[in-house]
């Protein structure tokens, strides 16, 4: 029993010894195992670093990247300008061809004044993989393995000269379009041919051209493009002013006994606004139509209104074809956007119903407010002394009669100044200036249907400014042996107003 006892405790003592053993056994094994797998990842790691470290350092642009098709990967900025400038040394002589309708234009992109700038695309190439962290610098570029990045060549052309190009090109391919010849034969409108235009579009050309330079640089070839032009329609045409069939307007003003500057210059200007059309909505401008108030453009020295006197100045007598002409329109029911009264009134018509103008400062402008085209027709007859403008247009629509009257709405009295003179003698006066009263007008359009009364309504407000009369009071003492002074020798200060030479 004891011998059994003893080898049972023997027996517990060597399992217990080669249990412990196992378990340190196992603890230094396992313990082993963490520590090289520990090694191998900070071996990785350091490996890891050293590959980021060294991928990094590179000073040269990192693979994967070209610029304009050229691939620079691993050159320095240096040796892809020197790679760049060899693979493009032609480029200046690539063409850029314009095919538009049936004709061409050719330059060179170094005729347009391209430089392409190396230096930029450089950069621009030399920078990717180069922003944010280490690690997202190097997973940028691990990424160019697999996603290659191509650099556009940063282009420097002459701007001015591409756009001359363009010009050029407009110059030789725009044909302007002709509007059909309007005269009047007998009181009739003779309508002649009329013929399209054509017009480059400059802005989708220009935008064409940059394109195709850009293209020609990035393949370094030559390139060419199509392009049409616009079709430009005349805006007076048979078709257009078919329904012009009659007259809806007309009036006539004497000239009075003018000068021969004076009646030169209305007949001149009679003419540049005669056998025109004016198309639904468009808006004419009277002094446009003048030209420059100039010799050179044809115009007289004539008496005219200047701030309320009269004076000499070429086109003297202008006021007198826009006064008729306006209230030619205002009978037709043509729309007046602009109208101004002359600061003296005229004696050709009625107060209030007179139309001034005068470059920079007064003009008359109307607009077609009808939906069918009107015409316009003028006429001078110096041996009648008359001047006459007639609208024509569509008598089927504009069927009915407008007249003009104006009333007086104010009467403004001239004061009186008087101005001491040791010119005269002490009770003598002389009227130097003539006093003017000034006038307030209202002009009123009478609508009518066969005689017969449709509408009256307000029109057009007209302001004629007084003037002032001035009067010499004598201050010098009489004696026994003075005369009476010569009134003649006591000059005005105005010329002597003559209503047949008012502008």
């Amino acid at each position: 029993m004891k011998r059994f006892i003893k080898g049972f405790i023997i027996g517990i003592i060597i399992i217990l010894l080669v249990g412990g053993g196992f378990y340190v056994y196992k603890d230094y094994t396992d313990k082993q195992k963490i520590k090289h797998e520990e090694e191998a990842q900070r071996l990785k790691q350091e490996e890891h670093e050293n590959l980021v470290r060294e991928t990094l350092s590179k000073e040269v642009i990192y693979d994967g990247i070209s610029i304009g098709g050229v691939d620079v990967s691993g050159l320095s900025k240096s040796e892809a300008e020197s790679k760049l400038r060899d693979k493009f040394s032609g480029l200046g002589e690539r063409k850029i061809v314009v095919y538009i309708d049936d004709s061409s234009a050719t330059k060179t992109l170094a005729e347009l004044g391209l430089n392409p700038n190396f230096d930029v695309a450089i950069n621009k190439a030399y920078q990717i993989g180069r922003d944010g962290t280490e690690e997202e610098r190097f997973n940028q570029i691990n990424s160019l393995k697999e996603n290659k990045e191509n650099i556009d060549l940063s282009l420097n052309v002459d701007e001015e000269k591409v756009k001359d190009f363009v010009n050029t090109i407009s110059a030789n391919m725009n044909v302007v379009s002709t509007n059909s010849d309007v005269t009047f034969v007998d009181g009739k409108l003779q309508v002649g041919e009329s013929k399209s235009g054509k017009e480059v579009d400059k802005e989708e050309l220009l935008s064409l051209l940059n394109e195709n330079i850009k293209k020609a640089i990035n393949e370094n070839n030559d390139v060419s493009f199509e392009t049409k032009t616009k079709t430009i329609e005349p805006s007076v045409n048979k078709d257009a002013i078919a329904r012009v069939n009659g007259v809806i307007g007309t009036f006539t003003s004497n000239l009075g006994r003018g000068t021969a500057g004076r009646n030169a210059n209305i007949v001149l200007s009679a003419k540049r606004i005669s056998n025109i059309v004016v198309m639904p909505g468009e808006t004419v401008s009277f002094n446009q139509k003048m030209g420059p108030i100039t010799e050179a453009n044809g115009y007289k020295q004539a008496s005219t209104i200047q701030g309320g006197v009269y004076t000499d100045a070429l086109g003297g007598g202008l006021c007198q074809t826009s006064t008729t002409l306006y209230n030619a329109l205002v009978r037709s029911d043509v729309t007046i956007t602009e109208r101004h009264p002359h600061s003296i009134p005229a004696p050709y018509v009625p107060y209030g119903e007179d139309g001034a103008v005068w470059v920079g400062a007064k003009d008359l402008k109307f607009t077609n407010n009808f939906d069918f085209p009107i015409a316009i027709t003028s006429s001078v007859n110096l041996a009648k002394n008359i001047i006459t403008f007639t609208i024509y247009g569509d008598t089927n629509k504009k069927n009915y009669t407008v007249e003009m009257y104006s009333k007086c709405i104010e009467e403004i009295p001239f004061e009186t100044q008087e101005k001491k003179s040791d010119e005269l003698f002490v009770g003598e006066t002389k009227v130097v200036k003539k006093g003017r009263p000034g006038y307030r007008y209202q002009s009123y359009k009478v609508y009518k249907n066969g005689g017969k009364l449709i509408k009256e309504v307000p029109y057009m407000k007209s302001y004629y400014p007084k003037s002032d009369q001035v009067v010499l009071v004598g201050t010098k003492t009489k004696t026994p042996d003075s005369k009476p002074t010569d009134m003649e020798d006591i000059p005005s200060e105005e010329p002597v107003e003559t209503i047949d030479l008012l502008q």
